[in-house]
């Protein structure tokens, strides 16, 4: 059959568009398998290279949404915010409140990483906001949203009220998703640090085995989100003296972070900070220098990202160098580390106001 030349380019277009589409598809759905997979990195290329052959405001939102949660796994800060308010931008200019609250709940954990809690509150409330406005209040990723909210609760020591957000987020999940998600068990591990931060041992114990099991039978015995269970689990057990134990979790943990973090990702920060407490309250003090040492040497002698996590190893490193009789060295750590607390401080100080339209969730103040 001969079509005429304007009916024929019109097709030529369209097939172009769903070829378009289609590898646009394609690459989304292998970086996300590559996320589920803990491999963020890759994951993070996929997203990237999808941009060019995402159709529409929407899709190019999705992309950047995706690779900015790629880029929050990997501890790049800095790209995951540009990433998620790119998406903000395109997805309330289509009004799309669902890709809107996720998206801005992104931003709430970004903002939540890098401690600026009450910055974190407000979007998460945004977020929850958006989800009202299209009567999603009660779905999947409403949970989403309330767990990321009350983990941030819970840094602000506001216990009761971070209990009952997660609470209500494994609510949500039982009715709607089901039990069996990994974001429930993200939430056990929440739970779980919520008791532990209140000194119920053997009930953040329990919460955390719990989390730790699903994720072993789910996702295997290596992905990323084990660690954080094995993490706060070491926690509870160094809490209880429990040495032996919290010793091996905290090894393994770190030994899982290393394959898929870089050196500098606050939770490998945290897991080795971790370790040497355990070592240093077990009584090997010369061990915990050692460990606190190792770290600083992956990470190099000065990280061009100082965040308030290295700030408290270097403090820390300080500190168990004066326990282990080296007074001059412990002394030059110790200035070092106020210099950085300072830097960090003014960083954070410039950073501490968020223009309300970056948050907003499209007309709700």
């Amino acid at each position: 059959m001969r079509y005429p030349l304007g009916k024929l380019a019109t097709i030529v277009i369209l097939a172009a568009v769903s070829l378009r589409a289609a590898a646009w598809t394609d690459q989304v759905n292998r970086g996300n398998l590559l996320l589920e997979q803990g491999l963020y990195s890759q994951a993070a290329e996929e997203f990237q290279a999808s941009l060019p052959q995402a159709n529409g405001q929407v899709q190019q939102g999705v992309s950047l949404f995706s690779l900015g949660l790629a880029d929050q796994l990997l501890g790049d800060f800095a790209a995951s915010e540009r990433g998620y308010k790119e998406a903000l931008s395109l997805f309330r200019a289509e009004r799309d409140y669902e890709n809107l609250a996720l998206s801005l709940s992104g931003l709430g954990q970004v903002y939540k990483a890098e401690h600026r809690l009450d910055d974190a509150l407000e979007t998460e409330r945004n977020a929850l906001l958006a989800l009202r406005r299209i009567g999603k209040e009660k779905t999947g990723d409403a949970a989403f949203v309330l767990g990321v909210t009350g983990a941030i609760l819970g840094e602000l020591d506001r216990w009761k009220d971070a209990q009952r957000s997660l609470e209500e987020a494994q609510a949500i999940l039982k009715n709607t998703l089901g039990p069996d998600t990994p974001e429930f068990a993200t939430n056990l591990d929440r739970l779980g640090e919520i008791a532990l931060a209140r000194k119920r041992f053997d009930e953040a114990e329990g919460l955390l085995t719990q989390a730790l099991g699903f994720r072993q039978s789910h996702l295997g015995l290596d992905h990323p989100s084990i660690a954080s269970s094995l993490l706060l689990l070491s926690s509870v057990h160094r809490a209880q003296r429990r040495y032996v134990e919290a010793d091996g979790e905290c090894r393994r943990a770190l030994e899982i972070l290393r394959h898929s973090l870089p050196d500098n990702h606050p939770k490998l920060i945290k897991g080795s900070i971790e370790l040497a407490t355990v070592a240093h309250d077990s009584g090997n003090i010369t061990a915990a220098v050692g460990i606190l040492a190792e770290t600083m040497g992956r990470m190099g002698s000065h990280p061009a990202n100082i965040t308030e996590e290295y700030v408290e190893l270097v403090s820390l490193y300080a500190k168990y160098l004066d326990d282990a009789g080296e007074k001059q060295k412990a002394r030059e750590f110790r200035t070092e580390a106020r210099d950085m607390e300072q830097q960090v401080s003014r960083t954070a100080l410039a950073r501490s106001t968020v223009d309300v339209s970056e948050m907003d969730a499209g007309g709700f103040r």
